[in-house]
């Protein structure tokens, strides 16, 4: 893994020589100069980000478990990591991939189970493997986490789609901040879709937007087309049927304080999808 460093000639190395006295030294100094490395976890860590992070000579070790498996089942090693996946399983434990891409483990340091209740444990533990509930691929040995089986969305056409992988990439983009996918059972996806108000004003570059609220942009039309523009773009490496055909764009962020993001940030979907499913399902009319 890693950024690109300099593989293009003269050219390449003075632009990351540049880069580094004017932007990515003074981030490492920040750091405190003497950092190793950084071991990140608890949710999906977007590629760009880590590739920006090596870039700049800060490791990012990005690595996957739960505490049901005491807790870390596969991290990225020092010299070895591969973006966009939660590199490779310890020695000790045994991955792989069961019915609609579910990650199962086995080793010793998976729990004999939840005390005291034997259902719970039955229904998580089978054959002495441990059903994570999160779907994956492996590839070269490396894991890559792809999204929660439980919110799979099944399209009206039979297609899995795994909400995550979507909202990930599409949160890639600039100028959005919050993707929630929308279309289970349905012909196409839609979404919902915080933007980056800040981010956006400046991206389109229009005077007339400076002054207007978020309410007031979240309203328009050119802003609706900027935004599918550029979704559209980030989905060219998607199928059709995981594209977005339709956007509600929202004027405030998911918060905490509403119950609709965990405390570490993560979206609680069927609460989001309750509170706007009225505006969601009107772009099926």
């Amino acid at each position: 893994g890693g950024g690109r460093r300099g593989e293009e000639g003269m050219p390449g190395r003075l632009v990351m020589a540049a880069a580094d006295a004017l932007v990515f030294r003074r981030i490492r100094d920040a750091l405190g100069g003497r950092l190793r490395f950084i071991v990140c976890g608890g949710a999906p860590l977007a590629a760009e980000i880590v590739d920006f992070f090596l870039a700049a000579g800060i490791n990012v070790l990005e690595g996957y478990g739960l505490s049901e498996a005491s807790p870390v089942i596969s991290v990225n090693r020092l010299g070895h990591v591969r973006s966009g996946t939660v590199g490779v399983p310890f020695d000790n434990i045994e991955v792989k991939t069961a019915g609609e891409g579910e990650i199962i483990v086995r080793g010793p340091s998976v729990m004999m189970g939840y005390l005291d209740d034997e259902k719970a444990t039955a229904d998580v533990i089978r054959d002495g493997w441990l059903h994570t509930g999160d779907t994956g691929v492996i590839e070269d040995g490396y894991l890559r986490i792809t999204g929660r089986k439980k919110d799979i969305i099944v399209t009206s056409g039979g297609k899995n789609v795994s909400p995550q992988r979507v909202e990930g990439l599409l949160e890639g983009d600039a100028c959005i901040s919050r993707v929630v996918v929308y279309g289970d059972r349905k012909k196409y996806l839609t979404a919902l879709v915080v933007p980056d108000y800040a981010r956006l004003k400046l991206e389109m570059g229009e005077d007339s937007l400076r002054d207007l609220t978020d309410a007031d942009l979240a309203g328009r039309g050119d802003v609706y087309a900027f935004l599918m523009e550029r979704i559209k773009r980030r989905s060219r490496e998607l199928a059709p049927f995981e594209q977005i055909r339709k956007i509600v764009v929202l004027d405030e962020p998911l918060t905490e304080d509403r119950g609709e993001v965990t405390p570490t940030m993560k979206v609680r979907r069927d609460r989001v999808t309750g509170e706007f499913r009225e505006r969601l399902e009107a772009l099926y009319e």
